[in-house]
């Protein structure tokens, strides 16, 4: 529990002033700035509580109170989305307070002791690889390469300007052969550091520009499929509207079927009744004029099979209507 809050403490300004549609690499240079500017208000603050629990006073230190302030107004300029300005000055702002810091000793505080003359030395060599953490060499050359120079100006120029000054290692009793062995071992330290971490900074780009582009054939082939999962979505509901209207022409299929069926039922019971009657009276009229001798009893059949006939005609012509109305219909 302890463990998280305190990430938490040093984690929570890190995404200050950072936007979803930014670059990745501007991301991670902001988040960086963030957590570097954090940091150093922190290990500041607790020096300053530190050395007024000692000497009684916080104004002793006027750069640490000016990182601490200059660190506040980066994250606040961040916080309010402006990112490139506390970027750029973060890049070799540091750098200058602590070589002024090496250099006010010398009129400020009187004579300086030999721990104001060393103890800049690391600080410097550190900040000169805040253009690589803060600016993208690629994108803000201009920015990156101006900051890098001026870093690298502090450490190039530190031990000669303090020679010229009058403080070199034998004002403090020690004698070495070379005065600027000190300058030759941090120059050729900072080659070699640079040359490494730009080495570092390309490996990583390259690995960036690898995930990137299998990241981007990733999305691709996923684009690819859910366009095929689509097409077959597509003809699936295709399918289901043919099955559909499949099923509903052969329930009309059916149902013209049946009524077929009925009509032929109906057409099979007027063929049996109506046409039966007809055609039953005129067989006997014929049988029973064949048997009748009388001329007038033939002329009364003759004329009863004439009357059968016209109704035998009526009732075909009637089927007929019916059967020509269902061909309509």
């Amino acid at each position: 529990m302890l463990l998280t809050y305190f990430i938490r403490y040093w984690t929570f300004v890190g995404y200050w002033g950072v936007k979803p549609e930014m670059p990745e690499a501007e991301q991670k240079n902001i988040i960086l700035c963030n957590q570097i500017n954090w940091m150093l208000i922190n290990i500041n603050l607790v020096y300053l509580v530190t050395d007024f629990i000692w000497v009684g006073s916080i104004w002793r230190s006027l750069t640490t109170i000016a990182i601490i302030s200059f660190a506040g107004l980066c994250l606040w300029l961040t916080y309010h989305h402006i990112t490139f300005f506390p970027r750029l000055m973060s890049a070799f702002a540091y750098s200058s307070f602590v070589f002024s810091y090496g250099i006010v000793n010398k009129f400020l505080i009187g004579t300086p002791l030999l721990i104001h003359y060393l103890s800049p030395r690391i600080p410097l060599i550190m900040f000169v690889f805040f253009p690589f953490m803060f600016l993208n060499f690629r994108k803000e050359k201009m920015a990156f390469f101006t900051t890098f120079i001026i870093n690298v100006s502090y450490v190039l120029f530190y031990d000669p300007i303090h020679y010229l000054l009058g403080i070199n290692m034998e004002k403090f009793g020690l004698h070495l052969d070379y005065y600027h062995v000190f300058t030759v071992n941090s120059i050729t330290f900072l080659i070699n550091i640079s040359t490494g971490f730009a080495f570092l900074q390309q490996v990583n780009y390259s690995y960036e520009q690898k995930n990137r582009k299998l990241t981007k054939e990733l999305i691709r082939k996923n684009n690819e499929i859910a366009d095929q999962n689509m097409e077959l979505l597509v003809q699936g509901e295709e399918i289901t509207s043919l099955n559909q209207q499949l099923r509903s022409l052969l329930e009309f299929k059916d149902e013209k079927l049946n009524q077929k069926s009925q009509q032929v039922r109906e057409y099979a019971f007027m063929n049996a009744h109506t046409l039966r009657s007809p055609i039953a009276t005129i067989l006997g009229l014929h049988q029973l004029l064949n048997l009748v001798e009388d001329e007038h009893e033939k002329e009364m059949i003759l004329q009863k099979l004439k009357e059968s006939v016209e109704n035998l005609d009526k009732t075909v012509r009637k089927i007929q209507n019916v059967v020509a109305e269902d061909k309509k219909n």
